[in-house]
């Protein structure tokens, strides 16, 4: 119920317009969610995995055996560096989510024409799957966030590859997908991307090429006795496809482009021109990678681009008549309260929780921590 209200409490006040009252609100709320994260506790599918990750690297330090658990060389040695001084995972954890909040909270700053809005965004859409489930990638998505921004007013190409390839080995590798972003740049034109078509027609491809490619090369391997080969494939596919998912993206591509696009193409805003394209490069990346839910998350670092975009496209003066504004504005806000209830939901399930629903995922923070056994599972490794 925790979360519900906070996110209602944002709506409400995002209506603030008045620039003055919206700069003092946006630094309230930051201020409320940046503690909100960093005493959190427990909260998270892999929470207590993490846990028992930065409790073995200490063991394994102080014996003088290195090794990456199976994570990222970076994230390897800010484990042992906390641990080395003798801080706990919550710490770690607590001052982790912190830094990249404040990252997130200049970002939007800079950049958004609502900053309560790029809020609720933020928190209906990437908080829960991502901040307290898959928190690295959160991370290293919010600082690919600060990274694009940059490139899109700076284009210096080399800069931004540094930038990605570094948070890649220190986060998450799967930021090593927006590399292919000064490729997309060239494939795909500004014409091509603001056609009232041709990108959905894409769409379509995108899709269909994923979805034959798993039909027809595990026969072809196994034609060429290359069955360990079509096994994989077969396994990879097996990780998930879900049918709503893509076609909640495909519509919610459908409302930007249809009550946006022409505003945006004529609008003569260089940054926000590029901040839809690579959004729909995310939809391109998604739709060809559908068909495995692991994969698809490399999409995620251009969606992301929705917590700038949808703000600017609809708060920005002249850039949006107010019919269409409202339209988007009633049209996005249900499918991020429909996919907020639905990713509370899930994560009862896939925490283990006692109860499961929107409703009965608790908040728990670092001072009543005892208090997480009575909501969930927990084994006693822990």
């Amino acid at each position: 119920m925790t979360y519900i209200f906070i996110s209602v409490l944002i709506f409400f006040f995002s209506k603030v317009t008045k620039k003055r009252d919206s700069v003092f609100l946006f630094f309230c709320f930051s201020v409320f969610l940046f503690f909100f994260a960093v005493f959190r506790y427990g909260q998270g599918t892999d929470y207590f995995t993490y846990k028992f990750i930065y409790n073995r690297y200490a063991i394994e330090f102080d014996s003088f055996k290195f090794y990456f658990q199976g994570v990222e060389p970076g994230y390897s040695l800010l484990n042992i560096v906390f641990n080395k001084l003798h801080l706990s995972f919550e710490t770690f954890v607590g001052v982790l989510s912190g830094v990249n909040l404040v990252v997130l909270f200049s970002v939007i700053k800079k950049n958004s024409s609502n900053l309560l809005f790029s809020l609720l965004i933020f928190f209906l859409n990437y908080y829960v799957p991502y901040l307290t489930n898959q928190w690295r990638q959160a991370f290293a998505m919010i600082l690919a966030l600060a990274i694009l921004c940059s490139y899109i007013n700076d284009g210096k190409k080399v800069s931004f590859i540094a930038k990605v390839v570094l948070v890649g080995f220190t986060f998450h590798f799967s930021i090593l997908a927006l590399l292919l972003v000064p490729l997309f740049d060239k494939l795909f034109s500004e014409k091509f991307i603001f056609s009232p078509i041709k990108p959905f027609i894409f769409c379509i491809f995108c899709f269909a090429f994923s979805f034959g490619s798993f039909l027809v090369l595990p026969v072809v391997f196994n034609v060429l006795h290359l069955q360990i080969v079509s096994k994989l494939i077969s396994y990879a596919k097996s990780s998930g496809f879900s049918v709503l998912s893509v076609a909640l993206r495909l519509l919610f591509g459908v409302l930007i482009a249809a009550l946006s696009r022409k505003a945006v193409k004529e609008s003569g805003d260089v940054v926000i021109k590029k901040i839809y394209r690579i959004y729909f490069y995310g939809l391109f990346l998604y739709l060809v990678l559908s068909q495995i839910a692991i994969f698809s998350r490399f999409s995620d670092y251009y969606t992301f681009m929705e917590v700038l975009l949808v703000p600017n496209i609809i708060y920005r003066k002249n850039l949006q008549k107010k019919k269409s504004r409202n339209v988007l504005k009633i049209a996005v806000l249900a499918l991020y309260f429909v996919l907020f209830f639905k990713d509370l939901t899930d994560a009862t399930y896939q925490g283990g929780y006692q109860n499961h629903g929107a409703l009965h995922y608790p908040y728990v923070t670092i001072f009543n921590k005892d208090s997480i056994y009575e909501y969930r599972e927990v084994p006693k490794i822990w």
